[in-house]
């Protein structure tokens, strides 16, 4: 419907859904013409408006009213599409509520945002000039309107959370973090028959992936230190989506750090996929460095 209004064609006979699609489709109308509309009346089921022009009285007038006994539908009914007053360059039809609605997308928050341009493209499509005060609270309102307030965010807080346990499987995880940190087969095979009773695909899922890779039960003993460390946590915090995503509300901002850690874990294991070593190409690279730098030297037995 809001595509629809941007090109509507106000004429006799043309029927709108209700009182407020036809008031947008005549403010709509309005601020390409360049003019300002009063509504002196505002009943349910009977609508018209006025230019109100400064300078000149215009006759330009529109009446719409209830299409059928007993419904929303409005039609057209009067129509006098001339005009005397000029255009205005600051409408005030064209404030920050409707720049929020009409472009969304262009104010949304978190993106990239350059004030001239956005100004230019009000200018080009409906030939007016909002201030930037306007600008900067459509795109406060259009942030609410894609994101929602805080309040309402906070408050659905708890469904979020449950709907994560929900698809996560949240029951599996700490039986997976047992398994890994078995010290033994004994302990380890005792875990997995528990995960094969609670979901079995979980488990033929864990099945696939070799056990000397993510269980202490099957680690090589020849290393003396257990501590198992990863540079998760290290990437997020040295990574911009924490400066990017804590300025959002609290949805938005726990989506975004849990979609870019996601994208991150496929994107390495592409990575590795390309690996044609045991070992990555980072790490290789470094090791024959040193093998060629090693080979300036000669190596003696020290007994």
């Amino acid at each position: 419907m809001e595509s629809d209004l941007r090109t509507v064609n106000l004429k006799i006979g043309q029927i709108f859904g209700n009182a407020k699609v036809f008031k947008e489709a005549v403010r709509e109308h309005a601020i390409k013409q360049g003019r300002s509309i009063w509504f002196p009346c505002n009943e349910k089921f009977r609508v018209q408006g006025v230019y109100k022009c400064k300078l000149d009285n215009c006759s330009w007038s529109i009446w719409a009213s209830c299409y059928e006994k007993n419904n929303h539908v409005l039609m057209i009914k009067t129509l006098n599409d001339k005009h005397t007053c000029p255009r205005v360059q600051k409408n005030r039809l064209a404030n920050s509520a409707w720049l929020a609605k009409r472009y969304t997308e262009a104010l949304r928050p978190r993106k990239e945002f350059n004030m001239f341009d956005f100004l230019g493209k009000v200018r080009k499509d409906y030939v007016c000039q909002p201030s930037k005060a306007q600008v900067y609270r459509a795109k406060r309102k259009a942030g609410l309107l894609i994101e929602g307030s805080l309040a309402t965010q906070y408050a659905k807080l708890w469904d979020y959370v449950e709907e994560i346990r929900r698809s996560n499987l949240d029951e599996i995880r700490p039986k997976v973090w047992e398994a890994a940190k078995a010290t033994t087969v004994e302990d380890f095979n005792r875990v997995m028959t528990k995960i094969k009773d609670m979901n079995e695909k979980s488990y033929e899922w864990l099945c696939e992936k070799p056990a000397e890779q993510w269980s202490k039960s099957h680690f090589k003993d020849w290393p003396k230190c257990d501590m198992l460390l990863n540079n998760l946590c290290e990437s997020v915090n040295g990574n911009k989506v924490i400066l990017k995503a804590r300025s959002a509300p609290i949805f938005t901002m726990l989506e975004m750090i849990r979609v870019k850690i996601m994208n991150r874990r496929v994107n390495m294991r592409i990575d590795m996929e390309k690996w044609y070593r045991n070992i990555g190409s980072r790490v290789a690279k470094f090791m024959e460095l040193q093998a060629q730098h090693s080979g300036q030297f000669v190596a003696h037995l020290g007994w």
